[in-house]
């Protein structure tokens, strides 16, 4: 499954999420194949959504992928 890296865990994390919340999610096989695409929420992307959809996806990326928030990777089945 894929595992954002979206989240603040402790204070002084950088904020990832933000800059790119309102850009489409764009789901990659590891040999870069374009598995999916997602429009993002009209309020923009939060870590539980991304999650939300992870979790929909995980059939379809057990052989690894990488996710993007347009051109800004946010995660991957190898974090």
């Amino acid at each position: 499954m894929i595992c954002f890296i979206t989240d603040f865990l402790r204070e002084g994390e950088p904020d990832i999420l933000s800059s790119v919340k309102h850009e489409t999610l764009v789901i990659r096989s590891l040999e870069g194949r374009l598995i999916e695409l997602i429009a993002p929420p009209p309020a923009g992307w939060s870590h539980a959504a991304l999650e939300k959809q992870a979790a929909r996806l995980a059939p379809r990326t057990r052989m690894g992928a990488d996710a993007y928030l347009g051109a800004s990777w946010v995660g991957g089945t190898e974090v």
